[in-house]
């Protein structure tokens, strides 16, 4: 068990201005076209996150991803654009939030089951940006077997603002030689995967694997569709039922999701479901008899 430590808003605020000086620097000399000591700022951004993940979160950190293009430098506020077709977003700067953000993870539940089970094996931080949708900041914490042929790995994401964590639980399962994988939000398969003796399995509840059958099936149809493509015209019946079946394997799509997940975003769902009864009438019964499954 990791014991949970606090850590002052002076010591946060040191260790997060070494990250933001180190990443300042990097941009200055991406703007120069000084290749050389970019480079030593990208090793010395690698080692001091190393080391401070490690002090943070009270576990070895062996190794954290760091490299130019995907993580590194992080871009001023200034540079991220929202997602196309999403409401603009407050969304601050990175580097300096990291220290909190990384206490706010090892207080969390889900961290202190995973770091429960690999503080023993290499443990790898890859922090991204990820202001463009919602304004957050995402964590992966990944752990390799010690024969490397399977990785387990757990993300957080926290608000660039206000340190506000979303979505607490995700396991993810991989094989490393083939890329095969499974992966759940849902805590009570989480907890069964972690409690095993194995590196990283997880075992669907029934009423979970019925909805991935569901979901693929779903899935299938949306390909089949996509594949038949009808530009849409308002003065065209077949064009217009094109679009509103595909606006309909959507909503359940989202639903679904929704469903899928531990933190249920009731609000959303409520809606989605509103939306779906009044366009197209009831869930389809398949679906209802495996929502009632989850229950």
């Amino acid at each position: 068990m990791i014991v949970k430590a606090e850590f002052n808003k002076s010591e946060l605020e040191n260790h997060g201005n070494i990250l933001d000086e180190i990443n300042q620097d990097a941009v200055i000399y991406q703007n120069n076209n000084d290749q050389e000591k970019f480079e030593e700022q990208l090793i010395l951004m690698k080692e001091r996150q190393k080391e401070i993940a490690s002090i943070i979160l009270g576990v070895n950190i062996s190794d954290a991803y760091v490299t130019e293009g995907w993580n590194f430098p992080f871009r001023d506020v200034s540079e991220v654009t929202p997602m196309g077709g999403t409401e603009p977003v407050l969304t601050c700067s990175i580097p300096e939030k990291i220290p909190a953000h990384l206490q706010k993870i090892r207080q969390s539940d889900m961290f202190q089951m995973f770091a429960g089970k690999y503080f023993q094996h290499q443990l790898t931080i890859d922090i991204s940006d990820e202001r463009y949708s919602g304004g957050l900041v995402h964590y992966d914490l990944i752990a390799t077997a010690d024969d490397k042929l399977f990785s387990a790995s757990t993300d957080f994401h926290l608000d660039s603002c206000t340190d506000e964590m979303k979505w607490s639980y995700f396991l993810l399962c991989k094989d490393l030689r083939s890329e095969g994988h499974t992966a759940t939000r849902i805590k009570s398969e989480i907890t069964s995967s972690l409690g095993s003796d194995e590196f990283c399995n997880i075992e669907f509840e029934q009423w979970h694997q019925n909805l991935r059958t569901y979901q693929a099936k779903i899935s299938k149809e949306i390909d089949t569709l996509t594949q038949g493509y009808i530009p849409m015209d308002s003065q065209d019946n077949e064009s217009y039922r094109y679009f509103l079946e595909f606006q309909r394997l959507g909503l359940l799509n989202d639903i679904m999701r929704y469903y899928e997940s531990e933190n249920l975003d009731h609000k959303k769902l409520q809606e989605d479901v509103a939306e779906y009864n009044k366009k197209f009438g009831s869930l389809p019964e398949e679906l209802l008899e495996i929502i009632e499954g989850r229950k």
